[in-house]
């Protein structure tokens, strides 16, 4: 179906079926698995996305069935395919792996940090990190870009990752293995930068987004803005761009200084609400410009 577009609906539909009063517990149960995995894999068309979305919101309230798992099955399959809707034409057509299926079988029940929101972030990695008060994927992934050479790496950021690399990485830390076994730092800056771009919101939300792009040449009304982010928001973005500025100060050896980080982090950060072409690369250089201004003069402000 990733393949062939015309698939898609017809395969969704007969999930639906699937999963719609089947009688057979076990059957139903992998009819979710696999209604998991696809919205993980892709698309439906823009003709049948509200009334798929609509249908496993209808089950989102469901209680009794699957031992009373039905609705976390379509609460995760409504927000991977929320992620998928947003993301499909960047993901260029990749083929997910078997590991990385298999994590997303078991995701409901051991939920993701990617396409989480920051709060849920925070209750995946309670267990493992009960006194961290930001997400670790965060740290861990900025300060293993550093402590693996990332300082060094000319183009870190912009050069593609290898792309097997970066899949085992983000299945290692899917499975709750906080450790960076890979070594190679594009491998590490790629997740980084997958993981702040399937958040559930960006760390300039929605509500925000209208005034970054409005005031993007006014470095004070920038710093503003992200002041009167919600704490734990402000305080994840504040830790990034503080990163972001530690690594333009190596910018001789990176060839990535304020701009060129600012350029390749934006579309991270800021999410434009809008699905026209021409709105969304109108805005592109607004969005730039307010990563630059937070970079170079923001200073947070604790409550």
């Amino acid at each position: 179906a990733i393949e062939t577009p015309e698939l898609r609906d017809e395969v969704y539909c007969q999930l639906c079926k699937q999963t719609n009063g089947n009688p057979n517990p076990q059957s139903l149960a992998k009819g979710w698995e696999l209604f998991v995995m696809c919205a993980y894999s892709f698309p439906p068309t823009k003709d049948f996305e509200e009334w798929l979305l609509q249908y496993i919101g209808a089950h989102c309230g469901e209680q009794a069935s699957v031992g009373g798992t039905t609705a976390l099955y379509a609460a995760y399959t409504r927000r991977q395919l929320n992620r998928t809707l947003r993301l499909f034409s960047t993901m260029r057509g990749r083929i997910p792996g078997e590991k990385e299926l298999a994590v997303q079988r078991e995701a409901p029940f051991n939920p993701s940090p990617f396409g989480a929101s920051l709060a849920e972030c925070l209750e995946i990695q309670a267990a493992k990190f009960p006194d961290a008060t930001l997400p670790i994927m965060l740290t861990l992934l900025a300060d293993g870009v550093l402590e693996h050479g990332g300082t060094t790496v000319e183009g870190i950021f912009r050069v593609p990752a290898d792309m097997n690399n970066a899949s085992r990485l983000k299945v290692a830390l899917e499975a709750g293995t906080y450790a960076l076994a890979n070594t190679d730092p594009h491998a590490i800056g790629s997740v980084l930068k997958l993981w702040l771009r399937e958040l559930a919101e960006p760390l300039v939300p929605d509500a925000f987004y209208e005034d970054a792009v409005r005031f993007a040449e006014e470095p004070e009304r920038c710093a503003e803005l992200a002041n009167r982010l919600q704490p734990l928001t402000r305080d994840t973005l504040f830790y990034l761009v503080d990163f972001l500025r530690r690594m333009a100060e190596h910018k001789a050896a990176t060839k990535m200084g304020d701009a060129n980080l600012s350029m390749v982090f934006a579309p991270n950060v800021l999410r434009c609400p809008s699905t026209n072409p021409q709105i969304i690369y109108n805005n592109s250089k607004h969005e730039v410009k307010f990563m630059a201004n937070l970079m170079r003069c923001w200073t947070k402000v604790e409550d």
